[in-house]
């Protein structure tokens, strides 16, 4: 999940494919706005996982991998720009799909998408609630959970995301403030753990812990389901995988210094369930970063809680409809705060029994970034792109089943250790 996009776009992981016609800025972008747009949407609480990633999987593993995703969301660029210029009037991926598949192509893109809106508000609430115990921390799982829940409970009110439309813009800030102020605390950190620290995975980490981090490391890289509203407002489309590969990039850079910056001062013994925010030394610079850290995912989950809410009201229009009439003077409130409440409600009460924000992660990750922007594309673009390199077609028949897999492995491996985390209490 990254950070908050601009308020009329689909925030990271948030927003449907299809939630709103037309682009997400004005026609005539260029591509060198449209690359900041993408790294301030991208960029956010999926570096918080990097140093995790180094120490389950150590230097070698941790730099390939780095290597493919980073590879793979530059290539990702060039296809989405080519099945854009294929289909200039398509503004968004499930117009794409229903050109290349039809019915099905349209609900297979509803399907990843709407999977991954489920679960990103429990990702953002475990992050907020570990957030605040890092400002207050005496302040236990359940209670910290509960104040979380309290909190939203009243921006989950908000119908109309234009409200908050300046709340988004300083998340955005705060995000970069929590980030770089985390790996300047890192930097100023004495000594280093480098001779805990191994070339491959350390023994202990079990194969399905090495999933879950490659998991989080596509997270970091994710943000796709959004790429085609972006494409749909720049001056020429097949420039936008220039914006891709610079915005790329930068996120490859700084995930670098991260990850390596945190795996050589803190070695592998902390706690990778947490974002490394959570796992600072105490004091005055990490209760600045944890309270920025809070305000961003408090404003992305009012965010994600809002599409969360608006495709509930959606599904069960036959049923709410019986409720709306049955209070005629609250209409269409009472609906969407009986729905708003049972989004945070589930949210607070599964981040207070598994407060696994890697876990969270992986299961966002292994649907709405890996299906989403590699099997899906892949899928379409062998259809509509019969005129591309025999190469680049055979690295797309290879592309869906290999997504594929890691996809489902990865819902089995988050899932598998999301039931032992429960058993074990």
């Amino acid at each position: 999940m990254a950070s908050s996009a601009p308020i009329n776009a689909a925030p990271r992981g948030a927003a449907p494919a299809s939630a709103a016609k037309g682009s997400l800025h004005p026609a005539g972008t260029p591509w060198g706005l449209t690359a900041g747009l993408l790294l301030a949407d991208m960029f956010g609480i999926g570096a918080l996982s990097l140093p995790s990633v180094f120490a389950r999987l150590g230097w070698l593993v941790s730099f390939v991998l780095l290597l493919l995703f980073g590879l793979g969301c530059g290539y990702l660029g060039v296809l989405f720009s080519k099945l854009a210029v294929a289909l200039p009037g398509a503004a968004t991926m499930d117009e794409i799909g229903a050109a290349a598949l039809g019915t099905t192509g349209r609900r297979l893109v509803y399907a990843v998408v709407y999977t991954t809106i489920l679960v990103d508000p429990i990702a953002l609430h475990i992050t907020c609630m570990l957030a605040l115990q890092q400002v207050f921390p005496g302040l236990g799982m359940v209670a910290a959970s509960g104040v979380i829940a309290l909190l939203m409970l009243p921006l989950a009110q908000i119908q109309n995301l234009h409200d908050v439309g300046w709340m988004s813009l300083a998340a955005t800030g705060f995000m970069i403030f929590a980030v770089f102020a985390t790996l300047m605390k890192l930097l100023a950190m004495p000594g280093d753990q480098l001779a805990l620290t191994s070339l491959l995975p350390p023994v202990e980490t079990r194969a399905i812990e090495g999933l879950i981090a490659a998991l989080n490391l596509s997270f970091a890289f994710g943000g796709q389901v959004n790429w085609m509203r972006y494409v749909s407002g720049m001056v020429h489309r097949e420039e936008f995988r220039f914006a891709a590969e610079v915005a790329d990039g930068l996120m490859s850079v700084f995930y670098v210094l991260l990850g390596v910056t945190a795996y050589s001062k803190l070695g592998p013994r902390f706690d990778h369930s947490k974002p490394i925010t959570s796992v600072l030394p105490p004091g005055l610079v990490s209760h600045a970063i944890n309270v920025a850290l809070l305000a961003r995912c408090l404003v992305a989950y009012c965010l994600n809680s809002n599409v969360f809410t608006d495709l509930a009201m959606r599904v069960g229009r036959p049923w709410l409809s019986r409720l709306e009439d049955a209070c005629p003077r609250l209409g269409r409130k009472a609906s969407w705060g009986l729905l708003s409440c049972l989004c945070i409600t589930m949210s607070a009460l599964v981040a207070a029994a598994v407060p696994k924000f890697d876990l969270a992660v992986a299961m966002i990750a292994a649907v709405g970034d890996v299906a989403a922007p590699y099997t899906l594309p892949a899928l379409f673009g062998l259809v509509l792109l019969p005129g591309i390199h025999l190469w680049e077609k055979a690295l797309l028949k290879l592309l869906v089943p290999v997504s594929l897999l890691l996809s489902a492995f990865g819902l089995y491996a988050s899932g598998y250790a999301l039931v032992e985390s429960l058993l074990r209490g």
